[in-house]
């Protein structure tokens, strides 16, 4: 079983993606990135303060983890308390992404916008990038790695498509090796199908769960820590 904490899917960002937008005439640059440690978004925030170092702020948030419960952590950069971070980490988990990290830039105009203004204006900005963004969809399956004579190659297929799903890799030795990623609530019950339609002539390895998304450009798969 999964952790009873683990998500059945998430949204996550397919490449880095930036927007902006003005508010009396101060500049907004959103930077959005794909990340899997703090570190890494850490990484990415010093590169922006190096590349934009005469903005006057850097506020950034992020969303690390496939359990139930990530990592959050924002910062304000200066910004008053609770305009700048807490805002941008708002319109991530709005939008329902993991592994995000959202950086927005300012360059000051020389207009106060106030508090209402200033959280409208790093919310905007998140937005604009989010809706610039490839976004893709990754569901929590089993992965499975199996060999079966090359007469039950068909019938396997068959059962996987009436289960709307597929075999993602396959290779022609003295039998054929197969990989599947199989949504986990269909798990079982299209293992002991496979069973049954091979009559028991299948080994099952250790249970491996992971996120797969298939996108337009490619498959992406995220394992989960054990």
């Amino acid at each position: 079983m999964p952790n009873r904490k683990m998500m059945d899917s998430f949204k996550g960002i397919e490449e880095p993606v930036q927007a902006q937008i003005v508010e009396k005439k101060s500049k907004f640059i959103c930077c959005l990135y794909y990340v899997e440690t703090e570190e890494q978004a850490l990484e990415y925030v010093q590169q922006l303060r190096k590349k934009y170092y005469d903005a006057r702020h850097h506020c950034f948030a992020f969303s690390i983890g496939l359990s139930e419960y990530p990592i959050e952590r924002f910062n304000d950069d200066k910004e008053p308390s609770g305009t700048a971070g807490k805002p941008i980490l708002e319109v991530i988990k709005g939008a329902g992404l993991r592994n995000v990290l959202a950086v927005v830039i300012r360059y000051f105009g020389g207009v106060l916008l106030g508090t209402g203004g200033l959280i409208k204006a790093y919310t905007e900005a998140v937005k604009e990038a989010i809706a610039n963004a490839e976004i893709y969809e990754s569901r929590l399956c089993e992965e499975l790695n199996i060999s079966v004579d090359y007469s039950n190659l068909p019938k396997i297929q068959h059962l996987l498509g009436s289960y709307n799903e597929k075999i993602y890799q396959t290779e022609y030795l003295e039998k054929v090796s197969i990989l599947l990623y199989i949504t986990y609530n269909n798990a079982n019950l299209i293992k002991n199908e496979i069973l049954q339609l091979l009559n028991g002539d299948i080994y099952y390895p250790k249970k491996k769960l992971v996120f797969v998304a298939n996108t337009k450009n490619k498959i992406i798969v995220n394992k989960i820590e054990e």
